[in-house]
């Protein structure tokens, strides 16, 4: 949460490996509020080209609400902000 600055879900480094070519869907039930979003890769080439193309997405709810979307090719890291 950006007001309070509270870590609602985490991964340590590695914890993706070896999940190159899977689809990950995770849900993280969060209140009402503007949120911070931090993608960190290793690797340097976020989710693109040596293993294929890939992407990510936020969704509001269960009917699909899409609040952040984009292509995979962000370096090492990319921020968000979404509410």
């Amino acid at each position: 949460s950006i007001s309070d600055g509270t870590v609602y879900f985490d991964r340590p480094p590695g914890y993706y490996n070896g999940m190159d070519k899977e689809t990950i869907e995770e849900s993280i039930p969060l209140p009402a509020g503007q949120y911070h979003f931090a993608l960190l890769d290793t690797g340097g080439d976020g989710f693109c080209c040596q293993n294929g193309f890939g992407f990510y997405s936020l969704y509001a709810n269960a009917n699909g609400d899409v609040l952040v979307f984009s292509d995979g090719q962000f370096g090492d890291a990319k921020n968000e902000t979404f509410s």
